[in-house]
């Protein structure tokens, strides 16, 4: 099969994308995004796509970066693509935010691909991982000792962010190019082994090649089965009641629910736990889910201390997790914008007291308040909305779904959030995910699932509040 036709089928076998759909691409003008590019811009008067690519010079590798970028300027004119550059200084960026220029790069990339996206009213972001950087990231997740969920790799999609090339290997999209004619940049960066990844693209797979030609395809396909397991262990640990105490600082599991369970399930359910208390789960490795297995054999009131500030205990028949009180303050990042920010992680439940950028998990969130007028533009996609701000009482929080929550499905009737999701057919593991805005437990916007028919612009409206929603994926 030619590669622009199974880039074709892997869209529509996944349901990536959708005939008349805007997407902006992600051109650093290597091999995969090239490729990308041109199989897209391929599909494009047939599929009618409307396509913008968008490439960030990182000001790290200095005129080979301006190279990169005037390659990429010369590759959309030539290919009738709109071009969209942004300089950044990244190794500043990382330096002030402490993180490593890898991450801080990540970061600053999804977010103003994420700002064309809105600002162009598109509907996806394509990026160009391929089959190798998921046999990667399951090799990487494997070593650092990650959990069942990192070692299914990296998903077709995940929000607006659809990888059409994750079918294909590196060799099939290299020789795509040369068949085509079609130069590429090369990174230097990605040459040196300094990186934990480049250790393993160069040094591990290859020699894992050696063994079977095709072992980067093999470990592909293992982590979508490993996906199916996960499914399943998912389903599992939903059956199991995490109960919640006091003012969300506490969880408790019965060691009776997950006596009996597999051990990846109770895993998972020591993972949902922890999650639903730090609103995430990233630094939470095998290790720390076998000591907490364990503390369920040992004596009352043995105790652990996890990730994220949160102790567990042994108390009695219970498993109790604990989360200290985190403090939280509003910085300012190198924009100019204001940013909620523990000293140690990012709260699960942010209140909002103005305009400004929150952080909720891997979550951002842009907040503006300002008078109504005609003029200003109503939001029609999932992730951006406006609301009467005047219709707004109590305190206001992004926080994640809860169980008792509850939204307007008409002018005067509600019905629960939980029944929502189960209309909409979203997973259990997922819903513990999904961000809302609420006011105690009446949620004015499930994000990407509904927003309360209560709080919408009218004719009477005086003031809005505008909220823009931007998730940075993990890439792997």
């Amino acid at each position: 099969m030619k590669f622009v036709e199974s880039v074709e089928k892997y869209i529509d076998d996944n349901s990536l994308l959708e005939d008349g759909d805007g997407i902006v691409i992600g051109l650093s003008g290597g091999a995969d995004s090239v490729s990308l590019l041109l199989a897209l811009t391929a599909l494009r008067d047939r599929r009618k796509y409307h396509l913008a690519a968008v490439h960030l010079n990182h000001m790290i590798r200095g005129e080979e970066a301006d190279r990169d970028e005037a390659f990429a300027r010369r590759l959309c004119e030539e290919r009738e693509v709109e071009f969209i550059s942004f300089r950044e200084d990244i190794p500043r960026i990382a330096a002030e935010k402490g993180q490593s220029e890898e991450e801080a790069g990540r970061i600053i990339r999804y977010e103003l691909f994420e700002q064309v996206r809105i600002d162009k009213g598109f509907r996806k972001i394509a990026v160009a991982h391929n089959r190798n950087d998921l046999a990667e990231t399951v090799l990487f997740n494997m070593a650092r000792g990650s959990s069942l969920k990192g070692l299914s790799g990296i998903s077709p999609k995940r929000g607006c962010i659809v990888r059409p090339l994750l079918g294909l290997t590196r060799e099939e999209i290299e020789a795509y190019l040369e068949s085509e004619g079609q130069d590429y940049v090369t990174d230097s960066t990605n040459a040196g082994t300094e990186y934990s990844r480049n250790l393993i693209r160069h040094e591990i797979l290859p020699k894992l090649s050696r063994l079977n030609s095709e072992a980067a395809v093999h470990i592909a396909r293992a982590a979508e089965d490993v996906n199916e397991i996960y499914l399943y262990v998912e389903e599992e640990a939903g059956r199991v009641n995490i109960s919640r105490i006091g003012n969300r600082d506490e969880a408790e599991i019965r060691l009776a629910d997950v006596k009996d369970k597999m051990t990846l399930v109770r895993y998972e359910v020591y993972l949902r736990a922890m999650e639903s208390l730090a609103g995430r789960r990233k630094d939470i490795t095998r290790m720390h889910l076998s000591l907490i297995d364990e503390l369920t054999g040992l004596p009352n009131g043995r105790s652990l201390d996890m990730p994220y500030g949160i102790t567990v205990r042994k108390s009695y028949d219970k498993l109790i997790f604990d989360k200290k009180e985190q403090t939280g303050t509003k910085m300012k990042d190198d924009t100019g914008e204001e940013v909620l920010q523990d000293e140690t992680i990012c709260e699960s439940q942010v209140c909002i007291n103005g305009d400004g950028r929150y952080l909720l998990g891997d979550a951002v969130f842009d907040v503006k308040i300002l008078d109504y007028s005609e003029n200003i533009q109503i939001p029609r996609d999932e992730y951006n909305k406006i609301f009467d701000y005047d219709r707004i009482c109590g305190n206001l929080c992004f926080r994640y779904a809860e169980q008792d929550d509850f939204i307007m499905v008409t002018v005067d009737g509600h019905k629960k959030l939980s029944r929502v999701f189960t209309d909409k057919k979203i997973d259990r593991e997922k819903r513990k995910r999904v961000p809302v805005l609420a006011c105690g437990n009446e949620v004015i916007w499930a994000v990407g699932v509904r927003f309360s028919e209560g709080f919408k612009v009218n004719s009477s409206t005086k003031r809005v509040m505008i909220v823009n929603y931007i998730d940075f994926p993990e890439e792997g």
